[in-house]
């Protein structure tokens, strides 16, 4: 039986991660890529993945893949503070006081992410098409076709969805999942270690995993989630610097994230900016002007962050339970195209690195709608928990909400 032509559509980690399984074992695939070039934008910062993703990454990839991974590693020790951003202290232990639940009691890895796509590259070059913006695709008895923005088309064997919480794959092939807006917010961004930065900031927040709260009313809080991230051998990691197209070595920093409900953010804009299309530094400026009041020792992780590498995101996820669909021997899904989660502890990374090792199992099995059915069961069992967990984790940022009732996106 020949080997099955798969077209991935989406090149971030999830579609990098099934490229290298399916590389590994001389399955024909191509991965399609919106962005016009590898370092066209940013792919965030710090990732931490746990035991279950762990296992899935290293059955995915080449052993000399995964041993350039675990050199690239971050080498920060796992330890959790939390502190008053008005004080600076930390608050009297309450039981509810805590890592988010996706960071308790299981084994886990940081990575950069752009040093964890750069690695996920290797080997992959010839197989990547960029500027390739996914419109839809066609089924036909012998195959699959899909089409892009750029006017091409492509057809192969069978075609998975791996282009992220906004899908067009999913938008297509599920058209009735609902996804909504949880009305969370945030401003994502990163901090170089400097010795300025050092003499100035609480030493436990430069150690450890952080959680600074500052209580704006009896509904809304202010929250500040951080880690610092640290290379053993910088020097070996080369990346993509994305804002000037150059090759640079990674340099420790303090990767963190600013989340309250919308409203908090929109209060302080402008009449007319909106909050996910500021640019970088603008939304670096809000992150330091929202953070305003907090203690001197905090205030230098937003003064002093790289101001180009800001970020704003709605935080959104699908509304569990997922229901079961009629599998397809053309087309699937992974990662947050099929699952979208808030991205809150880190279950995004993970159910998307589970689900290539899962896919992959299926495939090598025959696709058919027996092997793709049992793929996407497992995979909506394990999704499914993520998503409740993953609420909880974003509601220890922005408080307490329901799935019901809220806008779709």
């Amino acid at each position: 039986m020949s080997s099955p032509k798969v077209l991935i559509i989406g090149g971030g980690i999830g579609g990098l991660t099934l490229a290298q399984a399916l590389h590994k074992h001389e399955i024909h695939f191509h991965v399609f890529e919106r962005d016009p070039v590898v370092s066209y934008r940013s792919q965030g910062y710090r990732i931490r993945i746990n035991g279950d993703g762990i296992t899935a990454l290293q059955k995915c990839v080449p052993e000399a893949v995964w041993a350039t991974l675990e050199a690239s590693a971050s080498t920060t020790p796992m330890g959790f503070t939390q502190l008053d951003a008005l004080t600076g202290l930390e608050p009297p232990k309450k039981g509810a006081a805590g890592p988010p639940p996706g960071a308790r009691n299981m084994k886990s890895v940081a990575f950069d992410r752009t040093v964890l796509r750069q690695v996920l590259l290797t080997g992959l070059q010839d197989s990547i098409s960029y500027g390739k913006a996914f419109q839809r695709y066609e089924t036909t008895p012998s195959g699959v076709t899909a089409f892009f923005s750029d006017g091409t088309s492509v057809s192969g064997d069978f075609l998975v969805g791996v282009d992220g919480t906004n899908s067009a794959v999913r938008k297509q092939y599920l058209p009735g999942m609902k996804v909504v807006d949880t009305n969370g917010r945030c401003i994502y961004g990163k901090t170089f270690i400097t010795q300025s930065l050092t003499s100035s900031v609480t030493p436990k927040a430069q150690k450890n995993m952080t959680i600074i709260e500052q209580k704006l009313s009896e509904d809304d809080t202010l929250s500040l989630f951080l880690e610092p991230v640290r290379f053993a051998n910088p020097e070996l990691v080369p990346i993509t610097n994305v804002t000037a197209g150059e090759v640079e070595h990674v340099r420790d920093y303090i990767y963190w994230v600013l989340l309250a409900k919308k409203h908090v953010f929109e209060n302080a804009l402008a009449r007319n900016e909106d909050l996910l299309r500021l640019p970088p530094t603008q939304a670096a400026k809000l992150a330091v002007n929202l953070t305003s009041e907090w203690h001197e020792t905090i205030r230098p992780l937003l003064t002093e962050q790289s101001e180009t590498l800001a970020s704003s995101l709605r935080i959104s996820a699908a509304v569990p339970d997922i229901q079961a669909w009629k599998p397809s021997t053309r087309v699937t899904l992974l990662g947050d195209a099929a699952h979208p989660m808030t991205p809150t502890a880190g279950f995004g990374a993970v159910t998307a690195l589970r689900d290539a090792a899962g896919l992959l199992d299926a495939i090598l099995k025959g696709i058919s709608n027996d092997s793709m059915g049992e793929y996407e069961d497992q995979m909506r069992k394990y999704a499914n928990e993520a998503i409740k967990d993953g609420k909880l984790a974003a509601e220890k940022f922005i408080g307490k909400f329901s799935f019901d009732g809220l806008e779709s996106v």
